[in-house]
């Protein structure tokens, strides 16, 4: 960041740790700000957390996400978190579309077909986008979805965080054609099978934004990503 303002980077990493399963979240927030001098001067707060996932974990449950360790590089003034979503209908509505359009431009590059959006799923991703903001925290949702998230700050439009998802994908091999962590967003979003799409999105007064999208069928299904993951 060069100028003054405030960023949250997410990487998710899934590990296997002593037999164990677990998706690590890592959440880093930047903060630029002016001093009276001209200066920039920049604060970094990293956050670690861990879902410990069942061993037959297919990306549907839904999992608790614990504070594993936190690290604040100075002494921070961040604001207290407002949880209340500032966005209008018609806000929301210009994000979905344009993200969907975004993910169906995506999808035409890899000769799979557009994804229709479900009012169902919808109604299930936006009430979950709201959840999140209020919490403060990613979490999946429970149900047979592919399920696609993201939060960033400040407010994104619906292609930039489809584009964040699509990149995933710039060193993905396809010679193996597999889930690999940190990929899955990438691998669901041009899944051929996915047929429905529902997008929801909840952003704060200070554009802390949560997104989630949901797809049916699901994709990263084990075995079947070799017909489902195609070359562009």
């Amino acid at each position: 960041m060069s100028e003054p303002g405030k960023t949250i980077e997410t990487k998710v990493e899934y590990v296997d740790e002593d037999g164990q399963k677990k998706r690590k979240t890592t959440k880093t927030t930047t903060i630029v700000r002016e001093t009276k001098s001209g200066s920039l001067q920049t604060k970094t707060a990293t956050e670690i957390r861990t879902e410990h996932l069942p061993g037959d974990y297919s990306g549907t449950e839904e999992t608790t996400i614990n504070i594993e360790k936190l690290k604040i590089t100075d002494d921070s003034d961040d604001e207290e978190h407002d949880g209340k979503n500032a966005m209008n209908l018609g806000d929301t509505q210009d994000f979905r579309e344009d993200c969907i359009n975004a993910i169906n431009k995506f999808r035409k590059k890899h000769s799979v077909k557009k994804l229709k959006m479900s009012g169902n799923l919808t109604a299930k991703a936006q009430d979950h986008a709201v959840k999140m903001l209020k919490k403060n925290c990613l979490s999946t949702l429970k149900g047979a979805y592919g399920q696609s998230l993201s939060m960033k700050m400040p407010r994104p439009k619906g292609k930039e965080v489809a584009q964040l998802w699509y990149k995933e994908g710039e060193d993905y091999d396809y010679s193996k054609n597999e889930f690999v962590k940190g990929k899955g967003n990438f691998t669901q979003i041009v899944w051929a099978d996915s047929t429905e799409i529902g997008v929801g999105i909840a952003s704060n007064q200070a554009g802390v934004t949560f997104s989630i999208a949901l797809f049916t069928p699901p994709g990263n299904v084990q075995g079947q990503f070799t017909d489902n993951v195609k070359k562009c």
